[in-house]
């Protein structure tokens, strides 16, 4: 269910897991859905590890932004984009120090390469986070002392 949409949910194929469960692996899931019942589900088949991806789309504009990262832990695991640039070297620093979600939406601001001239998407991408995932994370304005101080 890469497109996260609920008409997509009937897809989501959770019975693969007791296969892996026949050969004695480590079973993980990596959740595309909105919402946590798929996780729970495969928590109850024995899954162990669990890997969360947000996606923020903007249609308008034809750009999207897909976060992974840890359940357990919300270890920040990765980030994807479609038509927004980001600093390789700030997104490259948040996974050698093993940052949270949450450190990074709010300093997503950071990691955006666009011309200064461009429209920013940061506000729209934390606000849509904090209510499919009932947060209240702050975005903080981008820091040209963090980003060259640390890059």
């Amino acid at each position: 269910n890469y497109t996260a949409s609920i008409e997509n949910f009937k897809y989501v194929n959770l019975n693969v897991l007791n296969l892996y469960k026949k050969f004695k692996f480590d079973i993980g899931f990596s959740d595309h859905t909105l919402g946590y019942e798929a996780a729970m589900c495969a928590s109850a088949i024995g899954s162990k590890y669990f890997e969360k991806h947000f996606l923020w789309r903007n249609s308008k504009d034809y750009m999207c932004v897909t976060i992974a990262y840890d359940t357990n832990t919300n270890k920040f695991l990765g980030i994807n984009t479609f038509g927004i640039r980001m600093r390789h070297v700030i997104v490259d620093l948040w996974l050698t120090e093993e940052r949270d979600i949450f450190y990074v939406l709010a300093h997503l601001a950071d990691a955006n390469f666009d011309p200064e001239f461009y429209k920013t998407h940061e506000a729209a991408i934390v606000a849509q986070f904090n209510v499919e995932n009932n947060t209240n994370i702050v975005l903080k304005r981008t820091s040209w002392k963090r980003i060259f101080t640390k890059a």
